[in-house]
């Protein structure tokens, strides 16, 4: 059984070279069309951002590979499988939408990129885990991915819409949001203070949908400032909420099984 492990998880790492493969090859497609529509050196820029979150994701996947189990069991599956290959296929084209960060405004067909790219994100991310209950594959890595990966697709979404006036910029701290709550819970941690188990919400999955719905309408070329900054107050309230009432009973401010 052992033995089987270790097959599994050598196996597993080769199929995170594949993915790195596929990635790389992906992003220098990428390179090839910047460098026809944009100047040498923004193309480049634009390059090495989305090689750097490429890198992000594919340390956190590689480290992650030990958990290609279901959530209730510790066999490994021998492969990553089609659910776990749509997450991954999300964070391919958030490295493609990084690659905008801090360039020159993109014009024309291009201005849609941005949002398209994270349209697609999301739509995937709304099949990819009944894709894994309907095949049996639920694993203990596709958790962690789905986690990491809307993480940074969101701060880099928030990012552009800020970097294109269509955000303020103190929604770069709602962005941060999910980063922000874990470095909270892991200083309690260290602090030796009660952190609870965050506890079930039918309402945070469905303001979490809504969040980065607006996010994706939000980073459409077509907006003007004051239109796209008034309806982030809007969708901005109930996030707050969300986050705050979930920090006040992880840190067992509140009672969360009281009414």
């Amino acid at each position: 059984m052992v033995y089987d492990e270790r097959r599994f998880l050598t196996g597993l790492r080769r199929q995170w070279l594949y993915v790195a493969v596929i990635y790389a090859a992906t992003l220098g497609a990428g390179y090839w069309l910047m460098q026809r529509v944009w100047p040498a050196a923004d193309a480049v820029q634009w390059l090495a951002l989305a090689l750097a979150t490429m890198a992000v994701q594919m340390i956190v996947l590689w480290w992650a590979l030990r958990f290609n189990h279901h959530p209730d069991g510790d066999a490994l599956f021998p492969d990553l499988g089609v659910a776990n290959g749509m997450t991954l296929t999300r964070g391919l084209l958030t490295c493609l939408m990084a690659g905008f960060l801090f360039g020159p405004n993109p014009m024309g067909w291009l201005a849609w990129a941005p949002a398209l790219l994270y349209m697609t994100e999301r739509v995937i991310d709304f099949f990819d885990g009944f894709v894994a209950r309907y095949t049996s594959r639920e694993t203990k890595l596709g958790t962690i991915l789905d986690m990491e990966f809307d993480g940074l697709g969101i701060l880099i979404a928030v990012g552009l819409a800020i970097q294109y006036g269509h955000l303020p910029v103190w929604y770069l701290v709602l962005g941060l949001g999910r980063q922000l709550f874990v470095l909270g819970i892991w200083i309690r941690q260290r602090l030796n203070w009660p952190v609870r188990d965050l506890p079930p919400s039918d309402h945070r999955r469905l303001i979490a949908g809504f969040q980065t719905g607006f996010i994706s309408i939000v980073l459409w070329p077509v907006w003007t400032t004051e239109v796209a900054m008034f309806a982030a107050w809007l969708f901005a309230a109930p996030l707050i909420f969300s986050f705050g009432r979930d920090w006040l009973a992880v840190s067992t401010t509140i009672d969360a099984d009281s009414a």
